[in-house]
């Protein structure tokens, strides 16, 4: 019987990503260093001791793991937008350990901007029910409850941050907009009482020592980090997830001798994909036509004998 083996590729135009680059500010994969591959050189520098540590696709390591303390990664000169009113968008793969270390550091800051006295931050609260949001650094945090950030797995956050009113921001958890309220101290806010800036070139990955008193510190992992200086759209936001996540592949025995059932999900919608079969890994025949996904999982069932050994996906906008 030949053995099925599946191979996952992607061939992408050049114009279909024009927009991933648009206003890139810098871009960091986290791949055994901060180092920033947007070409601007806007590279990081490593404060207390994170560790390198798996990413969600388990490649060692190409993620870095922050432990409290002063495990932290310091930007500077980012050319972020600084016009009152204006938006800048971070987008980052983070895996939350679920703790905020009790009493004696009642948040935890995965992103900042600013320094100790300047922050605007995204901020896991554990006041009240527990909340996840933007934070001006005041026991403020407007965002959502802990439900769809569920601890120990990777999650994508796109977070736009607004240069006035923090409620004029947008959060995104896996490509999805949350419904955002604010919360002081667990207890509601009055709606635009709160004005503050992503404005600013200097920011924080994984915490910093404190706020005053307050440590603002992360416990858990992050990889692919990206700063644009603008606001990216909610369509481009839930096309970068798709693209970062990338679509999963599964193979089953088909129902009948010689076939075999591929089942794929996390497909990017609006996209056409086409099957390719090879003998040899080096050339590769259309296996059926071309088709565009539907939400959910799709299968589709393939003749598993002769030349069809190795099978790939193509795609493109």
């Amino acid at each position: 019987m030949a053995m099925l083996l599946l191979a996952l590729a992607f061939t992408i135009s050049a114009h279909g990503q024009n927009w991933m680059t648009n206003g890139l500010v810098a871009h960091y994969p986290m791949h055994g260093d901060v180092t920033d591959v947007s070409g601007h050189g806007m590279h990081g520098r490593i404060m207390g001791t994170p560790m390198m540590v798996t990413n969600r696709f388990g490649e060692p390591g190409h993620g870095i793991a922050f432990a409290g303390g002063m495990d932290a990664i310091m930007l500077t000169n980012l050319n972020v937008n600084m016009v009152t009113n204006s938006q800048n968008t971070v987008c980052l793969w983070m895996r939350w350990d679920g703790g905020v270390n009790g009493s004696t550091n009642p948040v935890a800051m995965p992103f900042g901007w600013g320094n100790t006295n300047q922050n605007y931050c995204l901020l896991f609260q554990q006041e009240g029910n527990g909340r996840f949001g933007f934070s001006g650094g005041m026991a403020d945090v407007y965002g959502t409850d802990y439900g769809p950030m569920l601890s120990n797995h990777w999650v994508q956050v796109a977070a736009v941050f607004n240069n006035g009113n923090m409620m004029n921001s947008g959060l995104y958890i896996n490509g999805q907009r949350m419904t955002g309220s604010m919360t002081v101290g667990g207890m509601p806010m009055g709606m635009g009482m709160m004005v503050q800036r992503s404005a600013h070139p200097m920011a924080f990955l994984g915490g910093f020592g404190g706020q005053g008193s307050v440590p603002y510190q992360f416990f858990g992992a992050m990889s692919d980090v990206r700063i644009y200086n603008r606001a990216l759209t909610a369509e481009e936001i839930t096309a970068l997830f798709g693209m970062e996540a990338a679509p999963s592949l599964r193979m089953m025995a088909g129902s009948t001798a010689g076939t075999a059932n591929l089942e794929f999900s996390s497909m990017m919608m609006g996209w056409q994909f086409q099957m390719q079969s090879s003998s040899d890994l080096t050339h590769w025949t259309n296996y059926s036509d071309m088709f565009m996904p539907t939400p959910g999982t799709m299968v589709r069932t393939v003749n598993s004998g002769g030349p069809h050994m190795f099978w790939r996906l193509q795609a493109s906008p």
